[in-house]
């Protein structure tokens, strides 16, 4: 038991390590496994959020969630947030010369993020963080958005990308790096949402390409 309870702790900073050994346009395989490229998560939330006036889109990466958003020509503003410097000098090169995307080198957790409409957290971002960190960032972002976060979460015990997994407990281990998440349950979000300013309106399941079952969740302000 001890084993495994070593093994299965971890913190969000231990994760950084992953970005910084993993090579630009790795991840690209990645989210193709996934079946998220072509950003279907996008279209089944385009009418929550293709008016509104700007979007704090966490944890950037290399732009997929920009670039899909300028693709269907999103007009706001978009703070894309992204710990890692290589990536944000990517992004920032990638997307110089549109005004509206403003690149935010910050750590979610540490970091004061700017007020925004509506939060984009996709790509199982959350799945990044401890189960305790992720009940803090929640509270931290409910004090932040005015009307909706929005999450992505691999569905419990469907197929992910893990090389490992116990329980709610994960790993991804690329050959360059390993990076460690934890699966929050539907109870689990539930809970971390007591004492937010957030509502959970509603899940939307959806499969993907590849056949990944996920979730959408759309914490509504109160």
């Amino acid at each position: 038991m001890g084993f495994f309870m070593e093994r299965t702790s971890f913190t969000n900073a231990e994760n950084k390590n992953f970005y910084r050994n993993l090579p630009l346009g790795k991840m690209n395989s990645w989210i193709e496994a996934s079946g998220l490229t072509q950003t279907p998560d996008l279209d089944l939330i385009w009418e929550n959020i293709s008016s509104v006036p700007e979007i704090l889109e966490l944890g950037a990466a290399e732009g997929r969630v920009v670039e899909g958003l300028l693709s269907r020509e999103y007009k706001g503003t978009i703070y894309a947030v992204e710990r890692d410097e290589i990536r944000c000098d990517f992004l920032r090169k990638r997307f110089e010369d549109n005004k509206n995307v403003r690149v935010l080198q910050k750590d979610i957790l540490k970091d004061k993020l700017p007020n925004s409409h509506t939060g984009l957290w996709l790509l199982a971002g959350i799945v990044e963080f401890n189960s305790s960190e992720q009940r803090n960032v929640l509270q931290k972002l409910s004090d932040l958005i005015s009307d909706q976060l929005i999450l992505d979460i691999p569905a419990e015990g469907s197929k992910s990308n893990a090389t490992f997994s116990l329980g709610n407990y994960i790993e991804i281990d690329t050959g360059w790096a390993t990076i460690k998440g934890h699966i929050p349950s539907r109870d689990e979000i539930r809970r971390y949402l007591d004492g937010t300013n957030f509502h959970l309106g509603r899940i939307i399941p959806y499969k993907t390409s590849s056949n990944r079952v996920r979730e959408l969740y759309l914490l509504d302000i109160k």
